[in-house]
């Protein structure tokens, strides 16, 4: 009876030894040793003390076996759990077809804030959505925490980066400017877009920032603070080719007469005419051939051509979306331009509220006159 018990416990405390630890091992083994004695008792007292000693050790492995019972219902759920997590569509999806996804919504305006989001669903998604190269292509960053993430997560794509900061939230960690906040190795860095470009008049661009493969630069909202003027560019910018600028309607926000030695293109939209013309005027760039006009306030053109006696005589295309009196204030002006060969109308108005859907593309400004007259 007794080798019987020892081999039911000696299973029994092998199968579960692992479930339930160090304490309930150390009273089976106990246990097993007071049921069994080395000499066998043979006098009737004996006998009814080992059978004593037998119910007290059932009723303890009993204690035992209801503790593992609730472990082992505890771990049969939480497998289920995890069991029905992974067959559910946030798991299953493979990621071929999350990326397609994702694709498709970085095609929204909205897109990269969506699918930032949806990094923490789970890690299978963030795999997907860090790993897509489309999604680096414009990166809208709103907090100093997530443009340190962000940065972090998006090696080794080139990537764009939109700081799109209210007026006044410009700072990040530690008070410090958010343009301060990005890593010293970002020269990977293809394009950088500023909502509130007047820490540029405060601060500068940081030296420690190195920005050799930088593109295209965007400065919005150059309306508020102060009027001081941006310190010169620092040799890692003299990359850009595409400078953006909107928004600015203070005429006293000016430019120092920083090089742009590889500037080629301006994009001027929704900005005063003295604001530009400043621009134009004191920044020094031999390869500037192209400016991008949109959204001009009425009298802009104008003012444009009268406060501009010398344009950048490099200037070799124009476009201009959406702005009024244009052709007027150029059939006076074209002599200005005389390396103008290309010129592009898109949506403009007349006196009379006629509005041209037109691209033309001309040899010289005089040929296009003549055309148009």
């Amino acid at each position: 009876m007794n080798s019987a018990l020892d081999s039911a416990l000696s299973i029994l405390q092998g199968a579960f030894s692992s479930i339930v630890g160090a304490p309930l091992h150390e009273e089976l083994d106990y246990h097993i040793s007071k049921t069994s004695p080395n000499d066998r008792p043979t006098r009737k007292r004996d006998l009814q003390a080992a059978i004593a000693d037998v119910d007290e050790t059932v009723n303890s492995v009993r204690a035992i076996h209801d503790v593992v019972t609730v472990m082992l219902n505890t771990l049969r759920k939480k497998r289920a759990a995890f069991y029905h997590a992974l067959q559910s569509p946030v798991h299953s999806l493979p990621n071929e077809l999350l990326q397609r996804i994702f694709s498709e919504l970085l095609q929204e305006a909205e897109g990269s804030d969506i699918v930032v989001a949806l990094t923490h669903v789970c890690s299978s998604w963030r795999s997907a959505a860090l790993g897509s190269g489309r999604l680096w292509e414009h990166v809208k960053v709103r907090t100093a925490s997530s443009l340190l993430e962000l940065v972090a997560h998006s090696a080794p794509h080139p990537f764009s980066l939109d700081l799109e900061l209210p007026l006044g939230m410009s700072r990040g960690l530690s008070g410090s400017p958010m343009i301060y906040l990005l890593p010293k190795d970002a020269e990977r860095l293809k394009s950088l877009s500023l909502g509130d470009s007047s820490i540029l008049r405060r601060v500068g661009f940081p030296d420690s920032v190195i920005l050799f493969n930088l593109q295209t630069l965007r400065l919005d909202a150059g309306l508020s603070l102060d009027f001081n003027p941006i310190p010169p560019l620092p040799s890692t910018l003299h990359s850009i080719s595409k400078l953006m600028i909107h928004d600015w309607d203070r005429p006293r926000y000016v430019m120092n007469n920083s090089p742009w030695p590889q500037l080629t293109s301006i994009y001027f939209e929704n900005s005063s005419v003295t604001s530009v013309a400043r621009v134009l005027d004191r920044m020094a760039a031999p390869c500037l051939t192209n400016l991008f006009f949109a959204k001009m306030t009425d009298g802009f053109w104008t003012g444009f051509f009268n406060i501009m006696r010398e344009p950048p005589r490099s200037i070799r295309s124009m476009s201009i979306i959406d702005s009024n009196h244009f052709i007027d204030a150029f059939a006076t002006n074209f002599l200005l331009l005389p390396n103008l060969t290309s010129l592009t109308l898109v949506r403009l108005a007349d006196e009379t509220g006629c509005h041209w859907e037109t691209l033309v593309s001309v040899k010289s400004t005089r040929a296009w006159m003549q055309a148009m007259t």
